[in-house]
């Protein structure tokens, strides 16, 4: 059986093992960014872009309609912790962790059981997690799927204009300010770099004497 080691030192291996994984996923996704400069999958990057902005307008409508549900459905079993079949839906915590299984089909119907008589509660919790699974499951994340479908969809319609525009965007941030010249040139300082660079000296005595 696997032993996990035990003291303030070993405490310290396992959080940078934890940002060392955390270090590899974050390479990959620069990775994808770099890849994603290649002018044959400008496309799927501005679609990309589109639909994690269609995503953020959805999670609003989601988030609200989860939340409702979470502190409905703890609120109707909070006074039955102990008689049920599970733990779901006696506290904040157990009523979020089982409504977002939910969503991927890992949460089981037994969640809303009661060990004792009490119907009326039991009825009113199935309809309210059948009217949870038909409203999340059903509609919105369906309407999710269509945001981002119609998204790509646009993007792919104007798929020159949608190129030639990103490819202007990244020129734009390989110029730096004072680089207004080409590259032979710009190894010779310019107005501007020297307008910086005159301020930064003058930032510079002013912090060496001040009262000066």
């Amino acid at each position: 059986m696997f032993m996990r080691p035990r003291g303030r030192f070993a405490d310290m291996q396992w959080v940078e093992k934890q940002y060392f994984y955390e270090h590899n996923i974050a390479n990959q996704g620069d990775y994808l960014l770099e890849r994603l400069k290649n002018p044959t999958d400008i496309p799927q990057k501005m679609s990309l872009g589109g639909a994690v902005k269609g995503i953020l307008r959805f999670m609003v409508i989601f988030i609200m309609v989860f939340v409702a549900f979470v502190i409905g459905m703890f609120n109707l079993y909070s006074y039955y912790i102990g008689v049920k079949q599970n733990e779901g839906f006696t506290t904040v915590q157990e009523s979020f962790k089982t409504l977002f299984w939910a969503i991927f089909g890992l949460s089981e119907v037994i969640s809303v059981v009661i060990n004792y008589n009490h119907k009326f509660i039991e009825n009113i919790g199935y309809v309210l997690y059948g009217v949870y699974n038909v409203t999340v499951v059903i509609v919105l994340l369906n309407m999710l799927i269509a945001i981002i479908n119609n998204s790509f969809q646009e993007i792919e319609d104007d798929t020159d204009v949608e190129w030639k525009f990103s490819r202007v965007i990244l020129w734009f941030s390989y110029f730096g300010e004072g680089r207004g010249l080409p590259v032979p040139f710009s190894l010779v300082l310019g107005p501007g770099s020297l307008f910086c660079i005159l301020l930064k000296l003058k930032g510079w005595i002013f912090e060496l004497y001040p009262e000066s």
